[in-house]
């Protein structure tokens, strides 16, 4: 996998219900890194520490 090659960490991978890659999670010293978004057009990062910040993806808004 690309991100543990270019990482040198360990990556441990799982299925979601979708769309597409829902959440991604970095084990650091100073705590986790979460990027979550459950359902394909709202995203959140979350940071030990510091408040939550969400976004709309632009994937979500593109036409079809």
């Amino acid at each position: 996998m690309w991100v543990a090659d270019r990482l040198k960490v360990p990556v441990r991978r799982s299925k979601s219900a979708g769309p597409g890659l829902t959440s991604v999670r970095l084990e650091t010293d100073c705590g986790p890194i979460v990027l979550d978004r459950p359902d394909g057009s709202l995203a959140t990062l979350s940071i030990e520490g510091q408040p939550d910040r969400g976004w709309r993806s632009s994937a979500a808004t593109r036409p079809s």
